[in-house]
């Protein structure tokens, strides 16, 4: 099954909304995890390189906004800074 990647992007942006009003890159990226395909048949770079890029789409929907430069605050792996 092929997952719709706009509804994920857009559903893992309003997860991380609902658990925090303001979140970080990383928060985002664990709520896009989450909904990573769990029969996905593909290595873990794969997934991680998955993860990152629909982070990226994430972060650029209208609906989310930039509050702080990307170096400020805690650096985490899944922030790709």
């Amino acid at each position: 099954m092929v997952p719709d990647v706009d509804r994920l992007v857009f559903d893992a942006v309003l997860a991380a909304g609902a658990r925090r009003t303001v979140f970080t890159r990383s928060d985002l990226a664990a709520e896009v995890a989450a909904r990573t395909p769990a029969e996905a048949k593909v290595d873990a770079g794969t997934v991680l390189d998955w993860v990152q890029r629909l982070t990226d789409r994430a972060v650029a929907l209208e609906q989310t906004v930039t509050l702080l430069p990307d170096h400020d605050g805690p650096v985490r792996v899944a922030d790709a800074r």
